[in-house]
C-alpha cells in the first residue's frame, strides 16, 4: 500500500484493557470494511504502554485476523509512556492524509470513520478565514444518553465560570463562557458543533495540522493534553468542532477512574497554562482552582458524597505542594 494510498490513520492507546481494545478494534474493522472510500486505504496502530493484562496477546491474534482486510500494527512499550507520548510514537509512523486518535474504550458506530473525514473535507470547514482543524466524533454512553465533551474557548473566564459553578446558574449560566459544556443532548440543527475545545477520546485532524503544530504535549503524562493541543491548534488559526454524524459510544473511565481524571486536568492546565497566559495568569488559575475546590469539598460534604469531596481536598493539597 502506498503513502498517498492511505486516507486514514488510527491510533489506539492500550493499558489494561485487553477485552476493551478488542471490541474497538473489532468494531473499528466493521466499520472500516463497510466504508467505500476507507476500506483500502486506512491503517491502525495500537501502542500497548505495558500492560500487564492480556492486552499484547489479544492484539497479535488480531493482527493475524484482520490481516487481509485491514493493515494493524502493534507498538509494545516496555513502560507506560502516557497518553500523549504513546500517541506520539503512533503519529510519527503514520501515514494517512488524516489522523484519528482512538481511546481504547471507544466502540465505533456504522459510518463514523468515513463521517470525522467528510467533516474534515467539507468546503465549509477549510475556508481559510474560519477553517475547523480539528473534528471530535459525537460521543454517546453505553446506555445510549448523550456524553458532553469540551467547552468554549479556553480563558481564565471560561475557568473561571466552570469551577466555581457559575454555569449551573438557571438561564444566566448558559449565556457564559465555561471550560465545560455539559448538554444532554446534541443540538438538533447542526451537524457541524463549533466548540473552543474538543476531547481526545476520538479526535481526528489532517496531516496538514500535525506537520503544522506537531504532536501532543509529552510533558503532560495524561488529563488536559487534549485541551492544550486544541489551544495550540487555535493559536495556528484552527478551530475545533463536533461531528455529530460521527457517532461513538464512550465506556469511559476503563483505564482510570475519576479521581485521577480530575487531578490530572488541574495538573496539566497548571503545566501548559504559563507558556499561553503567562505567571501572572497562572496564579489566578490556581486561586481558582482552589476556592473551587473548597467550595465543592464542603457542598459534596454536606450532601454526604464523600468520594467526591475526597477528590477536591486531594486537589487542595496538590495546588500548594
Amino acid at each position: 500500500m502506498k503513502t498517498n494510498q492511505i486516507k486514514l490513520s488510527i491510533i489506539i492507546v492500550s493499558f489494561n484493557t485487553a477485552e476493551l481494545t478488542q471490541k474497538c478494534l473489532e468494531s473499528v474493522t466493521s466499520d472500516v470494511t463497510q466504508s467505500k472510500t476507507l476500506s483500502k486505504s486506512c491503517e491502525v496502530f495500537v501502542v500497548d504502554n505495558d500492560s500487564t493484562d492480556d492486552s499484547a496477546k489479544i492484539i497479535q491474534s488480531l493482527i493475524t485476523k484482520f490481516s487481509n482486510v485491514l493493515p494493524l500494527q502493534l507498538i509494545q512499550n516496555k513502560e507506560n509512556l502516557g497518553f500523549a507520548k504513546a500517541n506520539n510514537q503512533a503519529l510519527k509512523q503514520a501515514r494517512g492524509e488524516y489522523l484519528l486518535l482512538l481511546n481504547s474504550d471507544t466502540i465505533v458506530q456504522n459510518g463514523a470513520l468515513e463521517a470525522l473525514v467528510n467533516a474534515l473535507q467539507s468546503t465549509n470547514l477549510t475556508d481559510e478565514r474560519n477553517k475547523i482543524g480539528l473534528v471530535a466524533a459525537s460521543l454517546w454512553n453505553p446506555d445510549g444518553s448523550y456524553q458532553p465533551q469540551g467547552g468554549d474557548q479556553i480563558s481564565l473566564l471560561a475557568a473561571k465560570v466552570q469551577w466555581l459553578m457559575i454555569d449551573d446558574i438557571p438561564i444566566i449560566g448558559q449565556y457564559l463562557p465555561t471550560l465545560q459544556r455539559r448538554q444532554t443532548q446534541p443540538p438538533s440543527d447542526k451537524f457541524i458543533q463549533p466548540m473552543g475545545w474538543v476531547g481526545a477520546t476520538a479526535l481526528c485532524f489532517s496531516r496538514r495540522l500535525y506537520e503544522k503544530i506537531g504532536g501532543l504535549n509529552e510533558s503532560i503524562f495524561m488529563y488536559a493534553e487534549d485541551m492544550e493541543f486544541c489551544l495550540r491548534a487555535n493559536r495556528a488559526g484552527w478551530g475545533s468542532a463536533i461531528a455529530h454524524l460521527a457517532k461513538i459510544v464512550h465506556v469511559g473511565s476503563a483505564s482510570s477512574n475519576s479521581q485521577q481524571a480530575k487531578l490530572g486536568e488541574v495538573r496539566g492546565m497548571l503545566q501548559f497554562w504559563p507558556k499561553y497566559f503567562g505567571e501572572t495568569s497562572t496564579l489566578l488559575l490556581k486561586l481558582i482552582f482552589s476556592f473551587g475546590s473548597c467550595l465543592r469539598f464542603c457542598l459534596f460534604s454536606l450532601i454526604g458524597r464523600g468520594a467526591q469531596a475526597n477528590i477536591y481536598s486531594k486537589i487542595l493539597r496538590q495546588l500548594w505542594v
